[in-house]
């Protein structure tokens, strides 16, 4: 009787079509037929209405037939953003691990919601979305890494350590910060200081951070250049209150840092309406100098520029 059942699901979709049936009525109808509609409704998957396609891929989830995976995976890359979402959603009912990849590739190229919808997906595929995330992770899209990494966390599988160990150095703060997270709900704990160093970074353990020394350079010189506003005043803080007591060659290095951060902050100046007093930024930027150099900094220092702080 299986044909009886595609024949109703061919009407029902014709006429969700024409707008003729609320989706909610026609989604009901669809469900009340089961499995005896699911051929038509694999074929429905491309249907050329948006109405259509939608509540065909909605019941499919489901009805977890795996037959439905490969007409899902194709939707992944219509041109309607509900209609993904809808595939999306439904293969993550279906746990299809086949569609991992294809997942991933939405978390790491689409904008949101889809990112966050195709995370959640595969959070419930579990282990075989582990590798497309990792693979993911060098893309240039932050939002997508960010969604991976916190992803990684949540599917806890050690194998992501290596790769969200690099994570900690990203140029974006929230994949850092997903990052330090990740690796926390991992049991994770640095074996080497430089490591440690990141992750401090990457967790603004700012005070920690500094009191490694020069195993703290890098990330230090990264933090005071950052694009992040509050990222820079923090360290800048810290790096105030604290000094930076390593070897002559680390201290110059980060002293060279500052400078050129200076230099970018009086850059800046130009996008933001003049005030009184001067830009905190700078003023602890001056103040860091100050510290590091013993009150005697180099000539050719940034001329002091009156600026609001960045909103």
């Amino acid at each position: 009787m299986g044909w009886l059942g595609n024949r109703k699901v061919k009407k029902l979709l014709e006429l969700r079509a024409r707008q003729a049936l609320t989706e909610q009525a026609a989604e009901e109808a669809l469900r009340a037929v089961g499995q005896a509609g699911a051929d038509a409704l694999l074929i429905g998957v491309a249907h050329s209405s948006r109405e259509a396609r939608t509540v065909a891929i909605k019941v499919l989830g489901g009805l977890r037939d795996e037959r439905a995976v490969t007409p899902l995976m194709q939707a992944l890359g219509d041109e309607d953003d509900l209609v993904v979402e809808r595939a999306v959603t439904a293969l993550g009912e279906l746990n299809a691990s086949l569609a991992a990849p294809a997942l991933a590739e939405v978390v790491l190229s689409r904008a949101e919601p889809l990112k966050a919808c195709a995370a959640n997906a595969l959070a419930a595929i579990g282990e075989p979305a582990v590798q497309p995330l990792i693979d993911g992770l060098a893309k240039d899209d932050a939002e997508g890494r960010q969604h991976a990494v916190a992803t990684l966390g949540k599917l806890g599988d050690p194998r992501a350590i290596p790769s969200l160990v690099r994570r900690l150095w990203d140029k974006k703060k929230d994949v850092r910060s997903a990052a330090g997270a990740a690796l926390r709900s991992l049991g994770w704990t640095a074996s080497k200081s430089e490591d440690q160093a990141w992750f401090d970074m990457a967790t603004e353990n700012w005070y920690h951070c500094i009191s490694l020394g020069a195993a703290a350079l890098a990330p230090l010189c990264q933090a005071v250049e950052d694009e992040d506003y509050h990222i820079r005043v923090a360290v800048l803080v810290a790096l105030r209150d604290k000094g930076f007591q390593a070897d002559q060659a680390s201290v110059k290095r980060l002293e060279d840092a500052v400078r050129r951060a200076m230099r970018e902050e009086g850059s800046r100046s130009a996008q933001y309406v003049a005030s009184v007093g001067e830009n905190a930024v700078r003023m602890h930027m001056k103040a860091v100098l100050d510290k590091l150099t013993g009150g005697k900094q180099a000539p050719g220092g940034a001329a002091p520029i009156s600026i609001r702080p960045p909103r």
